[in-house]
């Protein structure tokens, strides 16, 4: 039961740090859907659009690869497997 504390607390925790953003860009944009939307149409500059589409997919990829890290990680744990 505390793993689903550990896990439920702090994502719970991140959902309401991020709710008062998200109500001001809904505010900005009613029609917006993406963060990049909200770049391109609030500083109407093409090279920021790109720069922030780019760092976003590079954090998204970023992200894939540390979880596929952990989840070799955890599957030689289990399995016995050495690197």
């Amino acid at each position: 039961i505390s793993g689903l504390i550990w896990f439920v607390v702090p994502n719970g925790l991140a959902v309401m740090v991020m709710v008062p953003f998200a109500l001001k860009l809904r505010r900005q944009m009613p029609a917006g859907y993406t963060i990049v939307e909200f770049i391109r149409e609030r500083f109407q500059n093409r090279p920021a659009t790109t720069v922030m589409l780019v760092a976003m997919l590079l954090g998204l990829l970023a992200e894939i690869f540390i979880n596929l890290f952990g989840v070799v990680l955890v599957t030689g744990v289990v399995f016995g497997l050495n690197p």
